[in-house]
């Protein structure tokens, strides 16, 4: 039981630094919203995942005490000072096997401080920790990357990659969307559609969701709803959507509660919503290229929001989210890292942008991205 708690503790630690990092833009997608209401629940299951991982990098760890936890920390550091030039995804890799490592550093630390009355090897920790840090923002950011390296970074860094409970959460939640695929969009004009969609929303809040059924039932009619949305994203430019934004908000916390009470599995919970907002996120940032693309973006204004709704695929997908990609949601977003390359260009010359801003962009992403580590 000892152990047990104490890699609650190491992972409830790790889980505070994450959840007091954070970053913002400058456009906020508003029919995102509604993502915050299931932070508290997604670090709830981010523990159990982490808590697998600990203990399995627990049992294999061969760390007796905190001085040869924190020897084999600054060994790392020692090896990362001695790289030059890696290629993006082998600095993913490198990060991917670091957070390993400190998982186990974390537990035995935990460990050992419990054992040791006035002994806090925490600060030293944290040193090195920083310094390891520094190591890879200087190889980061020692050439320009590009929007594909930023996904490379995040897709391999992440610590919830390739493990046996996300993949198999990702597997039923992705399947579950992607059957929805073949479901026709709803007939009708714009309004027709945001008419529709305020009337489902208002009826969810209404009937509530108090079991799976109607979670599941939900997400597939509001998929649609979204995906007419989308194929008359290039006339929202005038038309007020805060209705569906705040009725989405009042859902996606009905959600929340309806998990922390028990009515939903909430793994099933987060998996299913964070599928849901990589589908979302994506499909959006899709549209906006392809919108683009056919001259349908003609103001100003419009190509303001399209320039930033490009750019949240590599900027707003958290590590769980990443992990939680499917097969075909990766090749997709590699290829909106091709696409975004010209499109980005394209919308900043005529925005009169600063170029060096605008292709300056994936290192501010990566650099963000190894700030948080």
């Amino acid at each position: 039981m000892e152990s047990i708690n104490i890699i609650i503790s190491a992972a409830k630690s790790r889980l505070r630094v994450k959840c007091k990092q954070s970053c913002t833009s400058s456009f906020r997608i508003s029919y995102f919203e509604g993502r915050k209401h299931m932070s508290m629940l997604s670090a709830i299951i981010l523990a159990i995942l982490l808590l697998a991982s600990c203990s399995k990098n627990a049992s294999e760890s061969s760390f007796h005490d905190a001085r040869e936890a924190l020897d084999a920390q600054k060994e790392f550091l020692s090896r990362m000072k001695s790289d030059k030039d890696l290629s993006m995804e082998h600095l993913a890799n490198k990060i991917s096997k670091w957070r390993t490592l400190e998982d186990s550093v974390s537990v035995c630390l935990m460990r050992d401080t419990i054992k040791k009355a006035h002994s806090f090897p925490m600060e030293e920790f944290s040193n090195v920790h920083d310094s390891i840090r520094d190591e890879f923002m200087r190889i980061a950011t020692a050439k320009r990357r590009t929007f594909k390296d930023v996904l490379l970074l995040k897709m391999n860094a992440s610590p919830y990659k390739s493990k046996k409970e996300t993949d198999s959460l990702s597997l039923v939640a992705s399947k579950f969307f992607e059957s929805m695929d073949t479901i026709p969009l709803y007939k009708g004009d714009k309004t027709r559609n945001l008419t529709t969609y305020h009337f489902f929303l208002e009826k969810v809040k209404k009937e509530g969701i108090a079991n799976q059924s109607q979670f599941l039932a939900f997400l597939k009619t509001e998929d649609r709803l979204f995906r007419t949305f989308l194929s008359h994203l290039y006339e929202m430019s005038d038309v007020s959507v805060s209705h569906i934004t705040s009725g989405t908000e009042d859902v996606c916390k009905m959600i929340a509660q309806s998990s922390r009470k028990g009515n939903l599995p909430a793994r099933d919970a987060v998996a299913y919503m964070a599928v849901r907002t990589n589908r979302r996120i994506i499909a959006n940032a899709q549209t906006c290229v392809a919108n683009i693309k056919s001259g349908k973006v003609t103001s100003a204004e419009q190509r303001t929001a399209y320039f930033w709704m490009i750019l949240q695929p590599f900027l707003s997908i958290d590590d769980f989210g990443m992990a939680m990609l499917s097969e075909n949601q990766r090749k997709d977003l590699v290829q909106l890292s091709i696409d975004a390359l010209g499109t980005i260009a394209c919308l900043s010359r005529s925005l009169q942008m600063d170029k060096n801003m605008t292709d300056g962009l994936p290192d501010m992403f990566i650099k963000l991205y190894i700030s948080s580590l």
